[in-house]
């Protein structure tokens, strides 16, 4: 699994957002709030775990934990009699074979099983009393149990498959011991009861797309159970199977790749929600039809182009559709519908700022790299700053740019505090509208360290409290601390990458060094071997004995000079 995938709780309480990408491994676990018509998300009560680099997630899903049992007291402290309590539990797939269990509201990983195989994907789990995974190394279904942390059944499937899915239902050759579980071999879909060790297949559906494309996400139906939906990759459709009669599949088409679905039930219907590159497709079933191909019944888009919805969550406490949309790697929540009975086109209205248009974007938005213009700090007196920015905020159009630009090239903490004084003493509404700019610009990325950084300081610092105060500027205080969570999140990586940095700047000036180390050497050589070759004169080199001179460019000549000095003496 690489990039952002969501799930949901068996009872819509709680949605993860789980980040694989690029040595970042994060999971993030969201509260569905039942008492605001918006969906949005408290963000002191969302939990966010970031893991080792090395542990990569291979896939993820929600459990609802097994009982536990403990003593109840009274309001005197005395011991009552036993209660149990449970909650839903995310589990998640590791790399490395461990499982790691996250409960709603901690921090922290709540337990882990470490097993010595490779698993392929999680296949489902029995009551929340144990959880299943196959291995696709060595093809066999492994079950464990989550209260004592060790492995209860193990049963070998000797063939490879792609994908594995545990479903609920009860039918012919489905007995209360089995554990039904739809397969990918092959290329066709089957149901199998890994519960035994022999004669295994329960169903075989085939292949009527003839398709080479293997499956990616399997699911069921909720209220009709032997109906099973599936998407293979680079698909456009929905295939919809019926365990009771193989015969009978109804195809569900889209206009554009379906990246993922979900299936939403309420107590008088059910739809299909197909999230594709462009919008979402929403498909009305009625499994008694004789309609082999069903086209969507409505079609839901957002206010922004290029940024689609990811997941819906249905919210049956309030009866409300809550939709889901990334803003780079953070969830938004916003109420689509009422309930999920709606047709036609429906657009729904998200905040989405636009980023820098020298934004450098890494695969899908995960990182934006602003490409900074350069701007000279200038700094203005403190009151003929005063005098620009009043100038400038008091126009029927304030150009943002130029406020923006102004305070960019004015670092000067002291004309600072006293604009920012002179400004809050005429009018509140100047000093917020700084404020909003300047926050708003800063939050786009937090990483720049630009005089605005003063500014939004010496802000917080001295008219913190009078601006939290202001209803009109939750939005941008929002906005603000999701910049700066994001720049938080961002820090580990910057660090770790100028730790790179420093070591390969090290690294060349060691090679540097060396080579102008090896240099030298040479000369020095070359300067021997030239010394060698000279013939020094009769003073010179008194110290050193003939044995030390080099024949220069004859042997025969060096001798002649040698016997005409001995005749002459």
């Amino acid at each position: 699994m690489t990039g952002i995938t969501n799930h949901v709780d068996s009872t819509s309480s709680y949605f993860a957002s789980i980040v694989s990408k690029n040595g970042r491994n994060e999971v993030s676990i969201f509260p569905i709030e039942k008492d605001t018509s918006l969906g949005e998300i408290k963000t002191n009560q969302v939990v966010k775990i970031e893991l080792e680099a090395e542990d990569t997630v291979v896939d993820a899903m929600w459990i609802d934990a097994p009982a536990k049992r403990g003593k109840k007291r009274a309001k005197d402290d005395k011991e009552m009699s036993n209660f149990e309590t449970s909650e839903a539990k995310l589990v998640v797939l590791l790399i490395s074979g461990d499982f790691i269990f996250f409960s709603p509201g901690v921090d922290k990983i709540v337990n882990r099983i470490a097993h010595g195989s490779k698993f392929t994907n999680l296949v489902g789990s029995n009551d929340g009393e144990s959880i299943w995974a196959y291995s696709g190394e060595e093809e066999k279904f492994v079950e464990f149990s989550v209260v004592e942390n060790k492995v209860i059944k193990e049963t070998k499937f000797n063939r490879k498959i792609g994908i594995a899915k545990g479903i609920k239902y009860k039918g012919s050759k489905i007995t209360a011991r089995s554990v039904p579980v739809v397969v990918e071999s092959t290329g066709s879909l089957e149901v199998v009861d890994v519960a035994k060790s022999k004669n295994q297949v329960v169903v075989e559906f085939g292949n009527p797309s003839h398709s080479t494309n293997a499956y990616k996400v399997i699911r069921q139906s909720q209220t009709h159970p032997e109906r099973i939906i599936a998407l293979r990759k680079n698909s456009n459709e929905l295939q919809v199977f019926n365990i009771s009669n193989v015969e009978d599949i109804i195809s569900l088409r889209a206009n554009s790749e379906i990246l993922n679905f979900s299936v939403v039930s309420t107590a008088s219907q059910e739809q299909i929600f197909a999230f594709t590159t462009t919008n979402v497709e929403v498909y009305n079933i009625d499994y008694n039809t004789t309609v082999t191909d069903v086209s969507a019944a409505s079609i839901i888009k957002t206010s922004s182009a290029g940024i689609p919805l990811s997941a819906v969550v249905y919210d049956q406490d309030e009866n409300q559709l809550i939709g889901v949309w990334y803003d780079l790697l953070e969830p938004r929540f916003i109420r689509i519908a009422s309930d999920i009975s709606f047709e036609g086109l429906v657009e729904i209205p998200i905040e989405y700022h636009e980023r820098s248009q020298n934004a450098i974007v890494n695969g899908h938005s995960e990182i934006a790299v602003h490409i900074p213009k350069e701007v000279t700090v200038d700094n203005l007196s403190a009151q003929e700053l005063h005098q620009t920015l009043t100038g400038l905020l008091t126009t029927e159009e304030v150009n943002s740019s130029e406020v923006i630009f102004v305070c960019s090239t004015n670092d000067n903490e002291n004309n600072i505090k006293q604009v920012l004084k002179m400004l809050s003493t005429e009018s509140t509404d100047l000093l917020l509208r700084v404020f909003e700019l300047i926050s708003s610009e800063v939050a786009k990325d937090p990483s720049k360290n630009t005089p605005l950084s003063k500014w939004l300081k010496l802000l917080l610092l001295g008219y913190g409290g009078a601006i939290a105060k202001e209803s009109s500027q939750s939005e941008n205080l929002k906005n603000l601390q999701s910049g700066l969570n994001n720049g938080i999140k961002l820090l580990p990586h910057l660090l770790a990458l100028q730790g790179r940095l420093q070591l390969l700047k090290s690294q060349s000036e060691l090679r540097s060094r060396i080579s102008t180390l090896n240099i030298e050497t040479n000369d020095d050589i070359e300067d021997d071997n030239d010394n060698e070759s000279i013939v020094y004169a009769n003073g010179e080199n008194d110290e050193n004995d003939i044995s030390k001179f080099i024949e220069t460019e004859s042997q025969d000549t060096l001798a002649e000079e040698v016997e005409e000095d001995d005749d002459d003496e």
